[in-house]
C-alpha cells in the first residue's frame, strides 16, 4: 500500500566527515536537506527501505 506524507522533520548533526545517522525511519520516500553556513543548500530525495542503509 501507498505511504502517506507526513512532513515530520528530523534533525541530525553530521560528523567530522559529513556522516549522519537518523535511526528508526519507515521505509519510504524521503527528501533530506543539508545545510551550514557558508556553503550551499543541497538536497537529495532518496527511498530507504528497511534494515538499508543509505549514503
Amino acid at each position: 500500500s501507498a505511504g502517506m506524507a507526513t512532513n515530520d522533520v528530523k534533525t541530525a548533526t553530521t560528523s567530522g566527515s559529513g556522516d549522519y545517522v537518523v535511526n528508526l525511519l519507515p521505509s519510504g520516500q524521503y527528501t533530506v536537506t543539508a545545510e551550514a553556513p557558508s556553503f550551499k543548500k543541497a538536497t537529495v530525495n532518496m527511498s530507504v527501505v528497511s534494515g538499508d542503509r543509505a549514503r
